[in-house]
């Protein structure tokens, strides 16, 4: 992609647009990148309040619904890890394997929880 800008000659006033140099076109390569990076989920952790809200605000989920997500876990070890997990978390990471359970549990595909992520990432934490 071609990017430019718009130099105004300060005799005429006349507007030129000029193509970006190499250096510019990867500096702003390198800009659109790293704004990429931090508006993905994996860069921006919630606190367990934000993934609370988020899922009942954003997500229609019922208050009750990672409670009963942990409770249908057949394994009691890993159902006492995840309650300890959902209990005691201040933060909650995007690629934390439970996160990733807890969006199987949702029935949505990884596009909605990002989408709902992204969103609950503003709400008060």
């Amino acid at each position: 992609m071609t990017r430019t800008h718009v130099s105004t000659d300060a005799k005429t006033g006349e507007k030129v647009t000029i193509a970006f140099t190499p250096e510019e076109e990867a500096a702003a390569d390198a800009a659109d990148a790293a704004e990429a990076a931090r508006s993905t989920p994996a860069n921006n952790p919630l606190t367990m309040r934000q993934l609370r809200l988020g899922l009942l605000l954003i997500g229609g989920f019922s208050s009750s619904f990672i409670q009963d997500a942990i409770n249908a876990i057949p394994d009691a070890t890993q159902r006492g890890v995840a309650q300890i997990w959902y209990d005691e978390s201040a933060t909650v990471e995007w690629e934390h394997p439970m996160t990733q359970q807890l969006i199987a549990a949702a029935g949505i595909t990884t596009e909605q929880a990002a989408a709902m992520w992204m969103q609950a990432k503003d709400l008060d934490a």
